[in-house]
């Protein structure tokens, strides 16, 4: 028997003809809502925290209505620290 994994991972994968249509203007909106979530409009050096970025992520999901959907957005601490999530 083999694993399930693969399977899975395989069925998500697969795109039929009218999604693949759409696909390019998803990744469009996706590139820019994450770039304007990591810009200067939204980032201010010295206030802006990483769960302030992970809010402002949030709120733009929540603004678009039930149509989007974006999957958890969190961080990972660089070694040694704990980063400035929290920090005010």
């Amino acid at each position: 028997m083999k694993p399930t994994n693969a399977l899975a991972v395989g069925w998500l994968e697969t795109r039929i003809p009218e999604e693949m249509a759409v696909y390019p203007g998803i990744v469009r909106l996706a590139h820019a809502i994450i770039a304007e979530g990591f810009s200067s409009k939204v980032i201010k050096p010295g206030r802006t925290t990483c769960d302030d970025v992970v809010w402002w992520f949030r709120e733009k999901d929540r603004r678009a209505g039930p149509r989007h959907l974006v999957p958890a957005v969190g961080r990972n601490p660089p070694k040694g620290g704990e980063g400035h999530a929290g920090r005010r």
